[in-house]
């Protein structure tokens, strides 16, 4: 039994690649009753955080590396390669990827990662053992403390879903959730870079790498 109910609970802070392939394990590894919540603050980066998701990558952005290396599990290096070749959805794909054939030291478009990783991870929510559960929850962590051996974590705008050890946050349109452990993984973030200042406002200054604008 945890802290903060009858089961564990892990709050999981991003939900990008590393949140998400966190996620995944807890949900494989887990052999008694344990939830996890997935929380992200910016829904289209759900399973894909800054650097796959899908409106900052077009199709002719590739990985900077060969796409046998993206597979999430490293006892299982083929597995990105078999669900793009196998699993993936392409109806929507352009003609070119449409037909391709991955392999291991072959390139595959970015955007697609972020199907492959959820994909991955609704596997893994349903295959769980009984009583290990996946929470995917919107919303922005604002502050951690420690309390009792658990934490209580300040989320704004929480997406309502029921659950134990929730109770209102100290401002506006917050809330407190009680966790066992919290695994921060928010990833990358813009920077405001002091060498950039003077050319900030330029139009050929792109801050933001993963977007359109950065690869054309």
């Amino acid at each position: 039994m945890g802290m903060t109910g009858a089961r564990p609970r892990v709050l999981v802070v991003g939900a990008g690649l590393a949140g998400t392939a966190t996620a995944i394990r807890l949900l494989h590894f887990a052999r008694r009753p344990l939830e996890v919540v997935l929380l992200e603050r910016r829904a289209a980066y759900r399973s894909a955080g800054v650097a796959y998701h899908r409106d900052g990558n077009p199709w002719d952005h590739v990985f900077n590396i060969q796409a046998g290396r993206m597979s999430v599990f490293r006892e299982d290096v083929l597995d990105f390669i078999n669900w793009a070749n196998q699993e993936a959805d392409r109806r929507d794909w352009p003609r070119r990827w449409a037909s391709w054939k991955f392999t291991e030291q072959g390139p595959a478009p970015r955007r697609i990662f972020q199907d492959y990783l959820d994909a991955r991870l609704v596997e893994a929510a349903r295959e769980s053992c009984p009583g290990v559960v996946l929470v995917e929850a919107d919303g922005e962590a604002l502050d951690a403390r420690s309390h009792d051996r658990c934490f209580e974590v300040t989320v704004r705008g929480l997406t309502p879903y029921l659950t134990e050890g929730l109770r209102p946050g100290p401002l506006p349109d917050t809330q407190i959730l009680d966790a066992d452990h919290v695994v921060l993984a928010t990833g990358l973030e813009l920077k405001e870079p002091p060498f950039a200042a003077g050319v900030a406002g330029h139009p050929s200054f792109v801050r933001n790498p993963y977007s359109a604008p950065g690869i054309l």
